[in-house]
């Protein structure tokens, strides 16, 4: 959806009843059951990232922006392809919080988090013990602490997304740049 338009959602909420009707009314069964998962109709322009061919992407905002939501939706169209058993443009992201504990609470398992926003065929599966994700295609996301920063060396992922960073701790010498203390970035991808 191109960022001068409004979102799907905004357009339904205003249309009058009649063309909401029309409009759900010549959705077929599986794209109606699909609506509730695409993101792109329900997003806010600032949700959705930006154009072009990118490295980093940072959303500021204060409580209830729609950070965490945007960057599990970012997550997953990275991760996902167009069948639950398909490849996405992405195997392996890191998922780096302040603590740990933000991390899985918020990123995977809250409210706006990953778990949340993935239909049931295209859940990942949290272990625990291993601190990722593993979604049905085989992709992954691993959860770090970015007081951990070092443990970022060594694992090679195709993006990567933070929240939150601790002051000083931005993990420059892990070589994934930028110094955002708020929201989700694309470091790179393939």
């Amino acid at each position: 959806m191109r960022r001068a338009m409004r979102s799907g959602s905004a357009w339904l909420a205003c249309a009058a009843p009649e063309q909401a009707e029309e409009f759900l009314g010549g959705l077929s069964e599986h794209a109606l059951l699909s609506l509730p998962w695409l993101f792109e109709f329900w997003a806010m322009p600032h949700q959705l990232p930006p154009d072009g061919d990118w490295k980093s992407w940072v959303i500021m905002g204060g409580r209830g922006a729609g950070k965490t939501r945007a960057g599990a939706e970012w997550v997953r169209a990275m991760v996902e392809g167009a069948t639950p058993g398909a490849a996405g443009r992405c195997r392996r992201v890191a998922l780096v919080g302040e603590t740990f504990d933000q991390v899985r609470e918020v990123m995977v398992h809250g409210e706006s988090g990953i778990l949340a926003c993935c239909p049931p065929d295209r859940r990942p599966v949290w272990e625990a013990g291993r601190r990722r994700l593993v979604w049905p295609n085989g992709a992954v996301a691993m959860a770090y602490s970015g007081h951990e920063s070092e443990a970022l060396r060594g694992p090679q992922f195709d993006a990567a997304g933070w929240m939150s960073w601790p002051s000083g701790s931005a993990p420059r010498k892990a070589g994934t740049c930028c110094n955002s203390r708020c929201g989700w970035a694309r470091i790179r991808s393939r």
